[in-house]
């Protein structure tokens, strides 16, 4: 009796020490599960999820930072060449301290493309493999910054933005992670990431000039914020989402 009563009760030990671990990659696998914040912050995730199935501002919201010059390029025209489909990821996460969530940026390397050298969200063009404009939000932020799917839920997607210079139809998906992990940019894609909080960002746009590929742009709304100039298609997605957390009624939601 005294050796098998050590072995039942290690056994049992094991056992709730099993199930504890099996109840915890739970909690983690499934991350908007109370996790918004162990700092007793609104769930703005499952707040978004809701909003994002109702209607959107969309080009409300876009036509307050598109540049004058492109304010009538906003919509893809007929007789255009049909856009190229595209997306972009909007991971959001929580920040200490804030009631509203941060967002990842990438710097994009100097090439010959259209945007080099801007500030982005993590995405790209669709390829024919992709099944949905979801798939090639994820597919591009693994490539780009090195992101684990498996790490965050997709909350839902914002309004489709046409930009005109490169020709691409943008559909930008949001996606919430309680913790997204090591987040590494990729050197082919990327200089460096910025992390940006959108607790009080509207306090930072502005208008500046700028010079794209030799043409100068006067007074494009931005926000300009840690000595980066965030503007195009990057600050309208910004914005749209600004918009719709403005909406939820709640003064703590104010960006």
């Amino acid at each position: 009796m005294n050796a098998v009563f050590p072995l039942r009760f290690l056994l049992s030990v094991l056992k709730e020490a099993t199930d504890w671990a099996g109840k915890l990659q739970i909690r983690l696998t499934l991350p908007l599960r109370n996790c918004y914040f162990a700092m007793n912050k609104p769930d703005i995730a499952a707040i978004l999820r809701e909003k994002l199935k109702g209607e959107l501002p969309g080009e409300s919201s876009h036509l307050k930072m598109i540049p004058f010059e492109r304010r009538t390029k906003i919509r893809f025209e007929p007789q255009s060449a049909l856009p190229k489909a595209s997306s972009v990821l909007l991971l959001l996460y929580p920040v200490q301290g804030d009631a509203l969530p941060g967002t990842v940026l990438i710097k994009r390397v100097i090439d010959n493309g259209v945007h080099s050298g801007q500030i982005s969200f993590p995405g790209g063009r669709q390829d024919d493999t992709d099944v949905s404009a979801i798939h090639t939000a994820l597919r591009e932020a693994k490539e780009e910054i090195g992101l684990n799917s498996s790490r965050l839920e997709v909350l839902g997607t914002l309004s489709p933005l046409y930009v005109s210079p490169s020709n691409y139809l943008i559909q930008p998906v949001v996606a919430f992670s309680c913790d997204p992990g090591q987040l590494v940019p990729n050197p082919s894609e990327a200089e460096y990431l910025i992390h940006l909080p959108l607790q009080n960002l509207e306090s930072f746009r502005t208008e500046v000039d700028l010079e794209v590929r030799g043409f100068t742009l006067r007074n494009v709304p931005c926000f300009a914020t840690n000595g980066q100039i965030i503007w195009g298609a990057t600050a309208m997605i910004l914005q749209e989402l600004i918009d719709i957390l403005r909406d939820t009624g709640n003064p703590d939601h104010m960006p």
